[in-house]
């Protein structure tokens, strides 16, 4: 988890998953909305799925 410079209320969460489906699955689950009502989200978020480009070496 990363803030983004000095505004707490902008943050960056990083996380890995097996795949993409369940990612998908687990941010739009009503448990993870529940929990960033309760954390004070009041707006929404915007998430991105990203795939890891492999590098030589």
């Amino acid at each position: 988890m990363f803030r983004y410079g000095d505004d707490a209320g902008q943050v960056i969460v990083l996380a890995e998953w097996d795949t993409i489906e369940r990612a998908r699955s687990y941010v739009n689950s009503p448990e993870v909305k529940e929990a960033m009502r309760e954390a004070g989200v009041t707006e929404k978020p915007e998430i991105y799925f990203l795939d890891e480009i492999p590098t030589d070496g």
